[in-house]
């Protein structure tokens, strides 16, 4: 058996092997890297969504609160609705009494 010498290597040999390694580094770092990144990406996105619904329903049932208005309130819940991610609304008022809920699982 022969041992492995890379002195006797020739140039274009050594250097396809530098490439190699190179290339091959870079692969590792982009198949652990990125898909980490990606699922970190996604979960802020869903963040944001909630907090845009949170925010869009809170704006809209503002004064139904204020007057116990629980019919608005119910109709504000329409465009919430339409998110097929949500999971569930609750309204509650100063003193914690719920006035409307809401779960996506009851249709």
């Amino acid at each position: 058996m022969i041992p492995f010498n890379i002195r006797h290597l020739g140039l274009r040999t050594k250097l396809a092997l530098i490439v190699s390694v190179i290339i091959g580094l870079i692969s590792i770092f982009i198949f652990v890297y990125f898909p980490q990144r990606h699922r970190e990406q996604e979960m802020e996105g869903t963040a944001a969504r909630a907090k845009s619904i949170a925010v869009m329903t809170a704006f809209n049932v503002g004064a139904a609160i204020l007057f116990d208005d629980t019919t608005t309130i119910h109709e504000a819940f329409g465009a919430a609705r339409e998110n097929k991610d949500l999971m569930y609304i609750i309204v509650q008022d100063k003193q914690g009494v719920i006035l409307a809920s809401y779960s996506g699982d009851k249709e």
